[in-house]
């Protein structure tokens, strides 16, 4: 299971995400925040193991982006590190 930062008892892995927006992150520029079961929230840097949950998100139409210039970063992002 994969722990919120500071949260030791997260009863939430990415596979339980139901929706996520990209937003701007400082120290890599793109992030994202999770909303799970309950409302529950979880925002990190994007990394490789986002990807198959942005994934599946995206093509679930439960992705979301802070703003145009965000998807746009996202974009460019997800081609490099995603491929």
């Amino acid at each position: 299971m994969q722990m919120a930062p500071g949260k030791a008892d997260w009863p939430h892995t990415l596979a339980d995400a139901i929706s996520a927006e990209i937003v701007p992150w400082p120290s890599s520029g793109i992030g994202v925040c999770y909303t799970f079961p309950g409302q529950d929230k979880q925002s990190n840097p994007i990394g490789t193991e986002d990807r198959d949950t942005l994934a599946r998100l995206e093509r679930a139409g439960k992705l979301t982006y802070l703003d145009d210039d965000t998807r746009r970063r996202y974009e460019t992002m997800k081609l490099r590190l995603f491929g």
